[in-house]
């Protein structure tokens, strides 16, 4: 989205062209998905160091 909000205000996209940026909420809409984009792959980055290598296995008695 953030690509594409920016190439229809800057150089335009084939067959759509937004003028100017909409100011205060074009600026604002880039930082806040800019944000999401930050918070998500900082979440995804922890999430991934915290996997497990290996399945983990339960034991069964030897009974059974």
């Amino acid at each position: 989205m953030i690509l594409g909000f920016a190439l229809s205000r800057t150089i335009g996209l084939p067959g759509y062209h937004e003028q100017g940026w909409d100011h205060p909420y074009g600026v604002l809409s880039i930082i806040a998905e800019g944000v999401y984009l930050v918070a998500f792959f900082a979440w995804y980055g922890t999430r991934s160091a915290h996997a497990p290598s290996a399945p983990l296995r339960r034991k069964v008695p030897a009974g059974r």
